[in-house]
């Protein structure tokens, strides 16, 4: 998966803002559903596995 965007461009996949807060206990990226716009997704709940495929 790939995801990049530049705040602000409009785009289906793109958040108006970005909140930076220093990371207490390592990194940590909500990236919310928007990443996953451009994404069939498909998710096994019997086995755990989820599937990603490019529209």
């Amino acid at each position: 998966m790939n995801y990049r965007f530049r705040v602000g461009d409009g785009g289906a996949q793109t958040p108006s803002r970005v909140n930076y807060a220093r990371a207490s206990r390592g990194a940590f990226v909500n990236t919310g559903l928007r990443a996953l716009g451009r994404y069939d997704l498909l998710f096994d709940a019997d086995g755990g596995y989820v599937g990603l495929r490019t529209r």
